[in-house]
């Protein structure tokens, strides 16, 4: 039989079990999220400029067309940039290794380069960045994730795990389990605090008062007799 104590032990004992295992997904969570968070965030970028372990900026260079001849040399910047340029721009990405899920931005500038980001970022992430020239059909610019400094990349894969990406399905799995284990252990350990079994029996509050003892070694307390009757009571009258 199942008795209210051995209830509450088996309480306890998957509280602390299970508290123990949830320690190491939740420091992950605490340290992947202050990464990017607004305070603690801003020391740990300070430490990346200290230990100049930056992700790489990609310099989308000047493309250095030449301009065209005839009557349509006045504006090669514009024709640079020109969204219908596109699909060029795609294609020679890809030629050079710069496929699946992408960002395309076109030249901020005049004369600047489209810029190509990967942004693939389940397990092995693909987050390779490259500057494309459509007028010259040429890459100008690039920066693979394999360069980046290590912890550039340890941050970056964290929050991408941090945010349920990193490993795709069993990512979010892992977090949903993260948070079902600690509204368990928040359970537990208040079912755990309010049933710690029978409680011994509170002794009344004694209001004795222990008087000092009276000069001499004689007691202070003094017995107090009830008042006798007086003369001007039947009784008194009656034994007169």
């Amino acid at each position: 039989m199942i008795t209210l104590s051995s209830g509450v032990r088996r309480t306890r004992s998957l509280h602390a079990a299970t508290g123990v295992w949830l320690v190491v997904g939740l420091l992950f969570l605490s340290a992947t999220g202050l990464t990017w968070s607004r305070w603690a965030g801003g020391s740990f970028t300070l430490a990346l400029d200290k230990l100049n372990a930056h992700q790489p900026d990609l310099d989308p260079t000047d493309s250095g067309a030449a301009p065209a001849a005839g009557h349509h040399a006045e504006a090669p910047a514009a024709s640079a940039g020109d969204p219908a340029r596109v699909d060029a721009v795609l294609h020679i990405a890809c030629g050079n290794g710069i496929t699946g899920p992408m960002e395309i931005a076109p030249p901020a500038d005049p004369g600047a380069a489209w810029t190509m980001t990967q942004t693939d970022n389940v397990w092995l992430v693909r987050l390779d960045r490259v500057a494309v020239d459509p007028v010259a059909g040429t890459v100008t610019g690039r920066s693979n994730f394999a360069d980046w400094p290590l912890l550039a990349q340890l941050s970056k894969l964290g929050i991408q795990a941090h945010k349920g990406y990193l490993i795709g399905l069993v990512n979010l799995i892992l977090l949903a389990a993260l948070a079902r284990g600690l509204l368990c252990v928040i359970i537990w350990g208040t079912a755990c605090g309010g049933n710690d079994g029978p409680r011994a029996p509170t002794a009344a509050p004694s209001w004795d008062r222990h008087r000092p003892a009276a000069p001499g070694g004689g007691s202070s307390c003094r017995s107090v007799s009830s008042p006798g009757p007086t003369s001007s009571s039947p009784s008194a009258a009656a034994s007169t």
